[in-house]
């Protein structure tokens, strides 16, 4: 957004400039945020609110949160502590952007099924019943099956498991969970994809991390749920 220097904008001003990026922004929205303590526009002496530069740029930050990482308000507000215009971006949004940079430029690391078997002391049954359940899925190289680091994660994670006596099969019911989960966010997310730029699709990952962060701490919240209710509680 191009500034002008040393100008300051009414509300409906303010909203006209972001409603091509954030449809959904109204007056009272902004109101809300206001009142909410996220924000503190100066009055003229009337009593109408005045947005200058930094003000605008810090009401997109909060946007921002809120449509690509699905920040409720209360944790916006406490991210937005010491918040800088001149960086016109959150330390948290930063690290996350950092982040996701920095994957994106590692190459996946691949195990052949003997390294795999050595790094996660799975044995070769096992690993079959993993494979036959659908829970790693090896894929052919030239010298033979290879797996992805997050099959090999998986595996570690499995050998913690069988010392509780969980086997292959029992794991059937996260390797369902997780492709329903998955069908759902796709059916969600898919739509909004449809004819979008690269710079919106962007926008889409992080709306995918954000569900999958959401429908995790869903996860966690049922299970104590279900535990307080179980016989073994």
């Amino acid at each position: 957004m191009k500034n002008n220097l040393n100008k300051n904008f009414p509300i409906g001003q303010v909203v006209s400039k972001l409603k091509g990026d954030y449809p959904d922004l109204s007056i009272s929205k902004v109101r809300y945020l206001e009142d909410e303590g996220l924000m503190e526009p100066e009055r003229t002496a009337g009593g109408y609110r005045q947005f200058s530069n930094d003000d605008i740029l810090r009401l997109e930050e909060i946007l921002k949160l809120q449509k690509d990482y699905f920040l409720p308000l209360q944790v916006i507000k406490e991210k937005m502590r010491g918040w800088d215009a001149k960086k016109s971006a959150t330390k948290f949004r930063l690290e996350v952007e950092a982040e996701n940079k920095a994957e994106k430029g590692k190459k996946e690391k691949t195990y052949s099924a003997e390294a795999a078997l050595k790094e996660t002391k799975v044995t070769s049954e096992q690993l079959k019943g993993l494979e036959t359940y659908g829970i790693v899925d090896q894929k052919k190289a030239e010298d033979g099956k290879i797996y992805s680091q997050s099959d090999v994660s998986i595996m570690k994670v499995f050998y913690q498991l069988t010392k509780y006596g969980i086997e292959p099969r029992h794991l059937r019911i996260y390797e369902n969970l997780s492709s329903k989960e998955v069908m759902l966010f796709e059916q969600i997310i898919s739509p909004q994809m449809r004819g979008r730029g690269k710079e919106s699709k962007k926008k889409i990952t992080g709306k995918v991390k954000g569900l999958t962060e959401l429908a995790e701490r869903l996860q966690q919240l049922l299970r104590s749920k279900a535990l307080e209710n179980s016989k073994i509680s």
